[in-house]
């Protein structure tokens, strides 16, 4: 099918420039033009060689062939004939095309087809190259593509300026690949000539062939430059940032190319400008141009002013860019400008703290920075010494040299470590310096041995050989695949509330493991040994007595890969410690930062290589070392973390049976040391205020107290991965649970609050242990006949509740107590039918106490949460006001330069009026700022001790989080009544914790209410409660704290009526409710704004309910405070009635219009006279009167020119609302002189009503 080219018809008359659309460009049969060639896939070459042999024929022809593919790619609505092209000049003839309106669409940036760009660029490219012997130096193909493409990428349209831009671009390319060319061939000719005598041929032939090339060299540099000078200097200033970008991508290309050309000042500004660009493209484009300028060494001393001028945005883009790519660009070119000291050591240092932000890309460039700055030299060293061995004799001196070079590597990441924020803390630098050749260094395990066996030699503090021994555990960690998950584009982890319906199924179709009362906590380390559960504590029991399941019994858990264990990594590192590692432990076990980091490393020990490598005796003294610091170190930390080195080195799925008598040894003694100093512990009881006891003894009396608490402490730690089934033990831990030690009671009611809260959790572990262990015949139901289980659990609920009940208990107790009743609460709930428990029929009358301890619990932590919102609001309120009194002294200091500096110039000669006017405007507006501002400043000044005194609790959202999951198991089980639903709603909009309010959100769609009674109780509870947080004394002293919450308040009520009303009739029933409390307390506090919220909620009645509503309208007098409020309100609801019943009833665009112009207008009520002072005075009645007149016509006026309409639009709008007006309601409103938009909805209302009655 021959294509078809169009063009615009050309009258008789050249001189005519009038644009015509397009026609189709006569073409011979069989022919298609080079824009659909090349915008399908087909051979360039052939393309071209077929557009020689044309301009070969006919050179004007083939160039206007050109242009039209230019043209054609840019969706040109008009285009110039050939006989334009001919007869007028460029300017003239590209004026044609360049003046089109701008379109967004146009054909070269579609998406369809993959090879139309490729095929654009090819073609541009090598239409030079190829023919740079043959027509390119004719004086013509150049003269005419570069002065046509400078006219035309100024045009309009933007797809005309983007493939002139384009085609300039591939032509620009071209043009310097063969300058570079003809200059290497002059140089090689002038070296021939220089060999050559001046008398023969052969001179005179090198002679002309240096001055044609001389000459073709001059008109590319010349075209070369007027491209720079004349489109791309302009097209660097283009509105749209891909163009702009587009012109930046080849430049450092170019100019690295055609250095002694475009290697100048003149060239580098465009990347200047480019750097403050406000668009992502030109940044992201400039910052990658440099990079690749920079990185050539030879031109490095040319950058210098440039570098010297843009250096502070170069580090400001590296440091705080928006955009995390530009940023990580950034990054990249200041470490290649680093090396030439073009930028400030301290700048430098600066972005390479990066490694510490939370994103991947960002963390991975700052790390490949801190290597090239300070870590490539040495690793250049190393890397000279592994490629110098040849022999074996030169292994031992190699190696020690490695071992030297990889030493002054850490000191000197040790160093740049102490400079950071958080030094202890290497894991983020190593995770940073993994990716480069820094990683040699972390994986060297050889080298870590040999540095720690002769780690006394060192002259280092305890706290460099602490980061060490963080910098070797990060290492390992990271190596064996268990990474923590910091960056947000990490995998989530899941948030969904934890029930014990799915922890016990999980635990049936796996191994025996309880479920701990706590939710949330590290992510769990899986390897293909052991398959996790979904808790926290995911352990095994070892109990003598337990039966073993086999591996067919057990189905085996579906494990993530991403998150195994390396088993060569981990072998490779047993291997290498499992010889020092004990000693070290027990050398450092005074310290509890080193011996932490020594002992996390056992967690990542492969046991069978104790018993390949007969090293069961390594085994046991590493227990031995581990055992003693859990007895002698206090330090939280500490202790979690020896309790799950220890769940791995004994509770370990595939423990050796060589290594399985050490390992219970070591954990009975273990225990049995701590049980026996809890039995032995003693206190003197509490003596009367008159004798004073002495010094000593009251330090022993607290040592005492600590002891107890630390080992209480220890054994709730191991009671979360281990089961320890001893009556003794559990009576003597129920002993403490009442606070005391051994029946006297601790004067302290910290150490009271710990030592319950300890004892608690270990009863609560001891039950839900007993709950699944507890197997007859291998089935996951306890058993009935258990009877120590259920007397357990009522001593546990018992001491609880009584706890519970006491007045003067702790915040921090009560919340600790509530929770953990729940979670234990729960197994033996018997909503629960996997345990069997209604064989039981426990009843706890417990409802009233916990709905109880609810509601305190979360009045005192809305009271947190409402001062941290008030505080935080008032921080950005008093940052505001800085910035606008700092706004304002600029000016000031602005405007008093000027007028200093036109007073010293004599530029501007002021009048004596203006002189005396000038101070006077200055002290009245001084006066007013400062009336106006004293109310802002007073009320800062009552807050400011507010915002300074408070204390920000770093656990609040922990906690928030855990008392939402609880009281979501509270409902679901049934213990407590759904009314206590509307504590969580609440919290939407106060809480700041933001996992607590997914939670809750997630809460409220899975589980619906049902009751249409209870929902309604519920819904306007929480309307209720929250206005009057919303008037209460702490949000009103502000008022736009005030108004703020207020919003808060609107955003709670849409996500109640989306996502928490399931009853059509709610809404309703609410609605009417609060119109008769508005009815009956008119003179409560912000009325007014309650109203407007409850207007809000009008607007999303259903037409079913508005009319309903409307039918029970409640009747307020004519005086009430806010009648004003309550007619909207209707009015409101009589809107959604009409709209809402052409909606549903699928009403055509007629009677959609007709609801528009009916509702559209506001109504206009006429303004009320206000009193005068003096009533007496007629005249000034007469007066306002008069004045008022006045205002209403010039109001009327307004409002007519503002509706002034077309004459076709009046008459449809006209006909539109006739056929909606009944007739006697036409008559009344022609007879009404005072007739208006308000009082014909008013009489259309009262005709509603008549026809639903």
């Amino acid at each position: 099918m021959a294509g078809k080219k169009k063009s615009t018809t050309s009258d008789s008359n050249v001189d005519d420039t009038t644009i015509t659309k397009k026609k189709v460009v006569r073409r011979k049969k069989g022919e298609i033009g080079l824009y659909e060639t090349i915008k399908k896939k087909t051979n360039i070459d052939k393309v071209l060689d077929k557009w020689i042999q044309e301009y070969e024929s006919d050179a004007e022809q083939a160039v206007w062939n050109l242009l039209v593919l230019i043209f054609d790619c840019a969706g040109a609505v008009t285009t110039i004939t050939f006989k334009q092209f001919k007869d007028y000049p460029i300017n003239k003839a590209a004026k044609i095309v360049c003046d089109q309106e701008d379109s967004v669409q146009f054909p070269l940036s579609s998406k369809r087809s993959k090879n139309f760009l490729e095929n654009f660029n090819e073609f541009w490219l090598q239409i030079i190259i190829k023919n740079q012997e043959s027509i390119l130096f004719d004086g013509y193909l150049l003269n005419m593509l570069v002065l046509w493409l400078i006219e035309t990428a100024q045009g309009k349209r933007r797809g005309l300026r983007y493939a002139s831009t384009l085609a300039a671009i591939q032509i620009t390319t071209s043009m310097i690949e063969i300058a570079i060319n003809l200059r290497n061939q002059l140089n090689a000719v002038s070296r021939q000539l220089g060999a050559e005598t001046s008398s023969t041929n052969r001179h005179k032939q090198l002679k002309e062939n240096q001055t044609n090339i001389r000459k073709k060299l001059k008109v590319l540099d010349d075209f070369i430059m007027e491209f720079f000078k004349n489109l791309f200097h302009t097209r660097f200033k283009d509105s749209l940032p891909e163009i702009r970008s587009m012109c930046l991508v080849p430049l450092p290309l170019w100019i690295l190319r055609y250095s002694f050309k475009l290697l100048n000042n003149e060239c580098l500004k465009y990347f200047g400008w480019a750097l403050n660009d406000f668009a992502t493209e030109p940044r992201l484009a400039a910052v990658r141009g440099l990079s690749i300028l920079f990185a050539d060494g030879d031109n490095a001393n040319k950058f210098d002013y440039f570098s010297q001028r843009f250096k502070h945005r170069i580090i400001e883009i590296a440091f705080s860019d928006k955009i995390p790519a530009i940023t990580v660009e950034g990054i990249h070119l200041v470490s290649t400008m680093s090396p030439y000291d073009f930028l400030d050591e301290p700048d430098v240092l600066k972005v390479c703290k990066l490694y510490q932000i939370d994103h991947p890309d960002i963390s991975k460039a700052a790390g490949s920075l801190i290597f090239n700055k300070f870590l490539s030299g040495v690793q250049e060293k190393i890397d000279s010494v592994i490629s110098a061995k040849k022999k074996k004799s030169d292994e031992e001196k190699s190696s020690s040299q490695i071992l030297h070079l990889r030493e002054n590597q850490l000191n000197i990441l040790l160093e740049f470590l102490e400079k950071t924020a958080h030094s202890d803390i290497p894991y983020y630098l190593v995770l940073a310096l993994w990716e480069t050749k820094a990683k040699d260094l972390f994986v060297d395990w050889s080298f870590w041995v040999d540095y720690l066996e002769s780690i006394e030699s060192k002259n280092i503090s305890d706290k460099q050989l602490g980061i060490i021994i963080n910098f070797l555990n990060s290492s390992i960690r990271i190596a064996t695949g268990d990474k923590y998950r910091l960056f947000g584009s990490s995998k989530p982890t899941n948030n969904l509330i934890a029930t014990t319906t799915d922890v016990a199924s999980t635990q049936a179709n796996t191994q025996q493991a309880p479920p701990t009362p706590k939710k949330k906590g590290k992510p769990g380390r899986k390897t293909g040994r052991k398959p996790a559960s979904s808790k926290k504590s995911d352990d095994e029991s070892d109990s003598e007595n337990e039966e073993e399941i086999t591996e067919d019994q057990q189905p085996q858990q579906q494990i993530d890969p991403e998150e195994l264990l390396d088993e060569e990594v981990c072998n490779q590192v047993t291997t290498n410690f499992l010889n020092i590692l004990p000693e070290l432990i027990t050398q450092y076990r005074a310290d509890s930062v080193i011996s932490q980091g020594l002992i996390e490393i056992a967690k990542y020990f492969v046991l069978d290589c104790y018993v390949t490598l007969r090293a069961q005796s390594k085994y046991t003294e590493l227990l031995e070392a581990i055992c003693s610091i859990f007895l002698t170190q206090p330090r939280i930390e500490l202790i979690n973390v020896i309790s799950e080195t220890l769940d791995h080195l004994i509770n370990n799925g595939k423990t050796p049976s060589q290594l399985e008598t050490a390992s219970k040894n070591a954990l009975h003694s273990l225990h049995n040391e701590l049980v026996d100093t809890l039995r032995l512990a003693k206190i003197r009881p509490p003596q009367s205020s008159q004798i004073i006891p002495s010094t000593d003894d009251q330090n022993q009396q607290e040592d005492q107290i600590f002891q107890v608490i630390v080992t209480l402490r220890k054994l709730d730690s191991l009671g979360k991965r281990f089961y320890f089934s001893d009556e003794k033990y559990a009576s003597l831990i129920h002993s403490f649970t009442g606070g005391d030690i051994h029946g006297i009671e601790v004067e302290t009611q910290d150490d009271s609050d710990n030592i319950i809260m300890h004892s608690l959790s270990i009863t609560s572990q001891l039950l839900i242990w007993s709950f699944f262990r507890a197997i007859p015949e291998k089935s996951y139901h306890i058993n009935p006949t258990d009877l120590d289980v259920i007397q357990s659990f009522y001593l546990f609920v018992s001491r609880s509740i009584s706890h519970l009940k006491n007045s003067n208990i702790t915040h921090t107790l009560k919340h600790f107590i509530y929770t953990t009743l729940v979670d234990t609460r729960s197994i033996f709930s018997p909503v629960l039918s996997l345990t069997n428990l209604n064989n039981y029929n426990i009843g706890l009358p417990i409802e009233k106490l916990l709905a109880k301890t609810i509601e305190d619990l979360i009045k005192t932590e809305n009271e947190y949460s409402i001062k941290l919102l008030k505080v935080e609001y008032l921080k950005t309120q008093q940052s505001n006001l800085e910035k606008k009194k700092i706004a304002i002294e600029n000016r000031s200091k602005r405007l008093t330069a000027l007028k200093t500096k036109k007073s010293d110039t004599g530029a501007a000669v002021t009048t004596d009026d203006d002189t005396t006017a000038a101070p006077t405007t200055n002290s009245e507006r001084d006066d007013t700022d400062t009336d106006g501002n004293i109310i802002e400043h007073q009320i800062l000044e009552s807050d400011i001790e507010m915002v300074n005194s408070f204390v920000f609790d770093n656990k609040y959202s922990k906690r928030m989080e855990e008392l939402a999951i609880t009281i979501c198991n509270s409902i679901r089980f049934s213990f407590t009544s759904e009314i206590l639903l509307r504590t969580l709603l609440e919290q939407i909009a106060i809480s700041s914790s933001k996992p607590c309010t997914d939670l809750i959100r997630e809460f409220i769609k899975e589980k619906p209410q049902s009751n249409p009674k209870v929902e309604l109780d519920i819904f306007c509870e929480v309307i209720a409660n929250f206005h009057k947080i919303c008037i209460s004394e702490e949000i009103s002293t502000n008022k736009e704290l005030q108004h703020h919450m207020f919003s808060r308040f609107r955003s709670l009520c849409q996500y109640l009526i989306n996502d928490y009303i399931k009853n059509e009739n709610t809404l309703k029933d609410s609605i009417e409710h609060f119109l008769n409390f508005a009815l009956k307390n008119p003179t409560v506090d912000k009325m007014d704004e309650f109203l407007e919220i409850i207007q809000f909620l009008c607007s999303k009645l259903s037409e079913k309910s508005s009319i309903e509503i409307l039918k029970k309208r409640i009747v307020f007098p004519n005086d009430y405070i806010h009648i004003e409020i309550i007619k909207n309100i209707y009015d409101t609801i009589e809107f959604q009635t009409i709209s809402n019943m052409d909606i549903e009833t699928g009403s055509s665009k007629k009677n959609m219009k007709k609801q528009q112009l009916k509702f559209s207008r506001k109504p206009t009520t006429k303004k009320r006279r206000r009193p005068s002072k003096n009533v007496s005075s007629e005249e000034e009645e007469d007066e306002e009167e008069e004045d008022e007149e006045e205002e209403d016509n010039i109001q009327n006026s307004e409002e007519e020119n503002k509706n002034i309409t077309t004459n076709d639009e009046q008459e449809e709008e006209e006909e539109i609302l006739q056929d909606d007006i009944d007739p006697d309601l036409q008559q009344q409103s022609e007879s009404s002189e005072y007739s208006s938009d308000y009082e014909t909805k008013e009489t259309s209302k009262k005709k509603l009503k008549q026809i639903n009655n």
